[in-house]
């Protein structure tokens, strides 16, 4: 951090953040360390009626989001449903052949479906297009991932 520019002298915030936090009556502050790229720090909130309220926001939220999410999981597979219908002979021959071995070239996918490399990269750009196929890794040992 101080090799980045964010603190200017070793050892000195975290001690002045938990006298802080215990003028304020929060408790002093429980860092988790349970990750290897990084850490979590916890703040304990001094006021217990805030804190219930913002529980019971919490849930209330929780519920709403979570209901809104189903929904859009659903609008999103119905239109997934509808683009599959609407799907060219290739795209579907393509979609067919990435299941069965996603690790296909567009070499041996041209070879498969009878269209040019050309063809299979612009029908691949159109699948990816309408949330059906995903690239996972790079050209060189990647894989292609078909969302259905």
């Amino acid at each position: 951090m101080k090799t980045l520019g964010y603190v200017n002298q070793f050892g000195r915030g975290i001690e002045m953040v938990q006298e802080e936090l215990t003028a304020n009556k929060n408790g002093l502050a429980v860092f988790k360390f349970n990750d290897i790229t990084t850490f979590k720090v916890i703040v304990m909130n001094a006021d217990l009626e805030a804190v219930k309220a913002m529980e019971s926001e919490t849930d209330d939220n929780t519920e709403t989001i979570q209901k809104q999410h189903r929904n859009d999981t659903e609008t999103i597979q119905k239109q997934r449903r509808n683009d599959t219908e609407k799907l060219s002979k290739s795209e579907q021959k393509i979609l067919e052949s990435i299941s069965a071995n996603p690790s296909i070239t567009s070499d041996d996918l041209s070879k498969i479906v009878g269209i040019t490399a050309v063809n299979i990269r612009v029908n691949i750009s159109k699948l990816k297009a309408k949330g059906l196929l995903e690239r996972k890794g790079g050209d060189k040992g990647g894989y292609w991932e078909v969302k259905q």
